[in-house]
């Protein structure tokens, strides 16, 4: 008999900070190609079990391409550069308090947020990671380090 007072999973968000290298056409499964050009991106995912394996498969260079991220990380031009998390907010609230920031731009529309209301959880950094990183912050979000995942 299940234990009816097993606490439930917590649901930890995690932001991918991403580097492209150099211009790119990605083809993002069903939602056909995307332009990505070199610079700064943002990733905002959520994991219900363990975020340690789900950042850690984001992570490996091989692995079937499931999820939107698997396509736009599968090129040689892009690196995860850091990786920020939160167990206490929501991967919508999330997208779109970084949606609302100056040199936060969405670059395709459901990227990451086709089960959700979203516009996108995929965005473009104008200016760089450091601003946005300052206001993740803000909200609880804490670096990790992806050499120890």
């Amino acid at each position: 008999m299940q234990n009816i007072f097993k606490m439930e999973q917590q649901l930890s968000i995690y932001i991918l900070f991403i580097k492209y290298s150099k211009k790119r056409q990605v083809k993002v499964g069903a939602k056909g190609m995307i332009a990505i050009d070199a610079g700064s991106y943002l990733y905002v995912g959520s994991a219900k079990k363990s975020w340690e394996k789900r950042v850690g498969r984001h992570l490996a260079s091989e692995k079937k391409l499931r999820w939107h991220i698997d396509y736009i990380l599968a090129p040689q031009e892009a690196a995860v550069v850091e990786v920020m998390l939160n167990h206490d907010n929501y991967e919508c609230s999330t997208a779109k308090h970084l949606s609302q920031l100056d040199g936060v731009n969405s670059l395709a529309k459901k990227i990451g947020s086709s089960d959700c209301q979203c516009h996108t959880h995929f965005f473009h950094l104008k200016d760089g990671f450091y601003l946005v990183k300052k206001a993740l912050e803000k909200l609880a979000y804490k670096s990790v380090d992806i050499g120890q995942i």
